[in-house]
């Protein structure tokens, strides 16, 4: 009896150990890398919150407030950035990108 609870406990869990952990609505961490085209603008940048990697793009039609390039700014001075993110079909976007 007791082993046939174990074996159904661990059946359940086990989808649930397998998910994909869900993306945050909004991530504060240091920009450890930029995606550039050959001189040209910013596409995407890379943040580290506490370890955890999160690859973001640029939503080209979004008016951030401030010109992109700000961002080497703080990937050089090691200034963290708050980013309110959105999860698309193509990847992480930014819909916020703020001084933390």
């Amino acid at each position: 009896m007791r082993l046939a609870a174990i074996l159904a406990m661990t059946i359940l869990l086990a989808p649930a150990c397998s998910a994909e952990p869900e993306t945050p609505a909004e991530v504060t961490g240091l920009i450890i890398a930029l995606e550039q085209s050959d001189r040209g603008p910013i596409t995407g940048f890379t943040v580290d919150a506490e370890g955890q990697r999160y690859d973001i793009r640029i939503d080209r039609e979004r008016d951030y407030g401030f010109e992109l390039e700000h961002l080497e700014e703080h990937r050089a001075q090691e200034l963290p950035v708050r980013v309110t993110l959105e999860e698309r079909d193509d990847g992480l976007y930014a819909m916020a990108i703020e001084d933390a």
